[in-house]
C-alpha cells in the first residue's frame, strides 16, 4: 500500500472503524493500476502459504517415513 494510503487506514482504525471496513475505504482511492497490484500480491502471498503448508506437510511425511524405516531396520538387525 502507498503511503497515503496506510494513512488513511490508520486514520480510520484510529477513530474506531473496523478493520474490514478500514482497509476497504483505503483500498477505494488507490488508482485502479495499484489495485490491481494489490490483488496480485494478495494472490501471490496466498499461494506462497499454501506451498509453504503443502511443503511443511510433505516434510513431515518423509520425516515419518524416515523413522519408520530406521524402526524396521532395527527390527530386522
Amino acid at each position: 500500500m502507498s503511503v497515503m494510503v496506510t494513512e488513511l487506514y490508520d486514520a480510520l482504525r484510529s477513530i474506531g472503524v473496523d478493520e474490514t471496513h478500514a482497509k476497504a475505504a483505503a483500498q477505494a482511492v488507490l488508482p485502479v493500476e495499484a489495485q490491481t497490484d494489490l490483488v496480485t500480491t494478495q494472490a501471490l502471498r496466498l499461494a506462497i502459504a499454501d506451498l509453504k503448508t503443502d511443503l511443511t506437510y510433505r516434510m513431515l511425511l518423509m520425516t515419518g517415513g524416515f523413522v519408520a524405516a530406521v524402526g524396521a531396520l532395527k527390527v530386522f538387525a
